[in-house]
């Protein structure tokens, strides 16, 4: 929030954006500041859904933008949002996956290899669980990537391309 201007949840763009429009999250995404992640964290904890998922792209944003959080910050956060990576790959499970991977990407990490049930998720939305396995870029995701890339049937399919994309498919 700049000097003399009204509160990032007091704004016009906040409305309209917490209204549906969602043209509006880049207008608010740039006027975020370092006293904004408090209050977006009260909204993300309490508010209601749609301002909750408006909190979770601007805090997002917010870790890509360099904005400082402080360490109980950072821990309410996690607090908040990890349990909601539960639903992945349904919203709001990729949003937070994201925003944890950030914040804390051992636990992204730990979360993506150990607790999603591979096997359960459609063949619309394996493609980005592979991709989001990738990104991790540690020794474990790739090697679960190199095993999916092993199996029959569209995991393997995928993996493989992906490996390949990634210049790491023939070892």
């Amino acid at each position: 929030m700049e000097p003399g201007n009204q509160s990032l949840l007091d704004s016009e763009e906040w409305k309209t954006a917490v209204a549906g429009k969602r043209s509006f999250y880049g207008k608010i995404a740039r006027r975020l500041a370092p006293e904004d992640v408090a209050p977006l964290l009260e909204v993300l904890e309490a508010g209601p859904p749609e301002e909750r998922r408006l909190a979770m792209y601007l805090l997002y944003r917010a870790v890509i933008q360099k904005i400082l959080f402080s360490q109980k910050q950072k821990e309410r956060l996690i607090a908040r949002v990890r349990p909601m990576m539960a639903a992945y790959p349904h919203q709001p499970g990729p949003d937070a996956f994201c925003l944890i991977f950030r914040v804390a990407p051992d636990i992204a990490e730990q979360f993506l290899l150990d607790d999603v049930d591979v096997a359960r998720i459609s063949e619309r939305n394996l493609a980005s669980y592979l991709w989001d396995v990738a990104k991790i870029e540690s020794p474990m995701a790739m090697d679960r990537l190199k095993r999916y890339s092993y199996r029959e049937g569209k995991i393997g399919e995928k993996a493989t391309k992906l490996l390949a994309l990634l210049g790491r498919g023939s070892d």
